[in-house]
């Protein structure tokens, strides 16, 4: 699935699943699993790009909105895709990237070179 703050989606996707749904989801929250779910019941798959970093400060675009509108888009989700819960509680419990997290937190553990973070 992909994650909205930074989702690179090919043009011939785009062509086959259609756009975002900003009519239904609105700009925040839900339109880009919309479009992931849409696009992997046309066959499409999805990709981790793990050798990349991109850097992102926690939904400070919504402000006070943030809760609403994860709520209402997981209502909506769960309305479109029903078992939408489920598919997510099932890629959780398997957590296919923990390695790659993993990876990352050693990485990161080893360039403070003594340094405590604060």
């Amino acid at each position: 699935m992909g994650v909205g703050f930074c989702l690179y989606v090919r043009r011939d996707c785009l062509r086959d699943v259609g756009g975002l749904d900003a009519d239904v989801f609105g700009k925040g929250y839900g339109e880009e699993t919309d479009h992931c779910l849409r696009a992997r019941r046309r066959g499409w798959s999805h990709r981790l790009a793990a050798d990349v970093f991109v850097y992102h400060a926690g939904g400070l675009s919504f402000g006070a909105r943030r809760a609403r509108l994860l709520e209402r888009s997981q209502r909506l989700l769960n309305l479109r895709y029903p078992g939408y819960d489920a598919f997510i509680a099932g890629f959780l419990s398997q957590d296919p990237i923990q390695p790659l997290r993993r990876t990352l937190d050693e990485r990161r553990l080893l360039g403070l070179k003594g340094r405590l973070p604060c």
